[in-house]
C-alpha cells in the first residue's frame, strides 16, 4: 500500500491542528471562539501598552523630582553663601 502526497499532507495538517489545539488548551486559551480569543489578546496588548506608558511616566516623574531636589539644594546653598 502506497501513501499519496495528498494523504501525507492531510495527515500533517490534522497533526498540526491537534498540536496547536493541545498547546492552546495547555496554555488555558479557548481556541474554539476565535473572536473572543482576538479580544483577549487585544486586551492583553492594551494592558501591556498602558503598563509601559505608566512605567515611562513614573521614570520621568522620578527624574523630575530628583532634578527639582538638586535645584532646591543648589538654590538653598547659593542663598546661604550669599547671606554670609
Amino acid at each position: 500500500m502506497e501513501i499519496s502526497q495528498a494523504d501525507v499532507e492531510r495527515i500533517a495538517e490534522l497533526a498540526a491542528d491537534k498540536a496547536v489545539a493541545a498547546l492552546f488548551r495547555n496554555l488555558g486559551i479557548r481556541s474554539d471562539d476565535p473572536f473572543a480569543m482576538q479580544k483577549d489578546f487585544a486586551f492583553l496588548r492594551e494592558w501591556r501598552e498602558s503598563c509601559e506608558m505608566i512605567r515611562g511616566r513614573g521614570i520621568m516623574a522620578m527624574i523630575t523630582i530628583g532634578l527639582t531636589t538638586l535645584g532646591a539644594i543648589f538654590v538653598l546653598g547659593l542663598k546661604q553663601w550669599l547671606i554670609k
